[in-house]
């Protein structure tokens, strides 16, 4: 078990060198997970390994985000896993790269280096690594090899709700009594979401095709609608 800081005390599996060096990566979950720090950097090839002297993961704040992100893509490989059958985001087994500290951006995104999670933006914005918004980021792997939707237009709001869905819906298979329909509550020193599935309406963002704020918000806003469509699939409304 690991402290993580937005899912408590954690069940990870990681690498051991020996008794007194532990190394956040693991290679049971298809061609393995690695998980490493760019240092508040923007060169993937210089980031580093996380690693602590005990299995208790006793490490710097700035590190343990990386403990959110590594049991966020175990948690997403074993749903996606044990629902669907498919092996890492390829069905392949894919080796998963997960980064934190990412300097140029205090958001989440899914790119060709794999999943990376930046450093504080600022006062308000904290690290990206709640479980619902790595599992977000997986879910866009998993789009890139089956759907390829893109991220403009309709495609790219399909592709960003896609991701939102199966983000609460591991959030929920993880954490079925404090899971809710919010994307990034954690992540903010207010408690402010970046969206709400059940009333997108509450961040300025439409419920409904060509409905109200459908004018002036982005393609992840425009998500939102089939967001809401399975807020409304799961908990009945109208």
């Amino acid at each position: 078990n690991a402290p993580s800081v937005y899912n408590g005390t954690v069940p990870i599996v990681c690498d051991s060198v020996n008794s007194t060096l532990f190394i956040l990566r693991e290679t049971g979950r298809g061609g393995g997970i690695e998980i490493r720090n760019m240092n508040n950097g923007g060169n993937y090839a210089t980031a580093t390994d996380i690693t602590s002297q005990s299995s208790a993961w006793n490490i710097l704040p700035t590190q343990q985000h990386g403990i959110d992100v590594l049991f966020g893509l175990e948690s997403s490989y074993d749903y996606f896993l044990q629902q669907f059958g498919r092996n890492s985001i390829d069905n392949a087994g894919l080796k998963l790269n997960g980064f934190i500290n990412y300097s140029n951006s205090g958001v989440s995104l899914f790119n060709t280096n794999g999943f990376v999670f930046g450093k504080q933006q600022d006062s308000t914005i904290l690290p990206a690594t709640s479980l619902e918004i790595v599992a977000h980021e997986y879910t866009h792997g998993i789009n890139l090899y089956t759907a390829n939707l893109g991220t403009n237009g309709e495609p790219g709001a399909l592709n960003e709700s896609f991701s939102d869905i199966f983000g609460v819906v591991i959030d929920h298979m993880i954490n079925p009594t404090t899971a809710n329909y919010l994307i990034g509550e954690k992540c903010t020193s207010n408690g402010k979401a970046f969206r709400n599935m059940a009333q997108p309406s509450q961040y300025s963002m439409p419920n409904t095709y060509l409905g109200t704020y459908w004018g002036t918000t982005t393609t992840t806003g425009r998500g939102s609608v089939q967001n809401y469509w399975f807020y409304l699939l799961s908990e009945g409304g109208s």
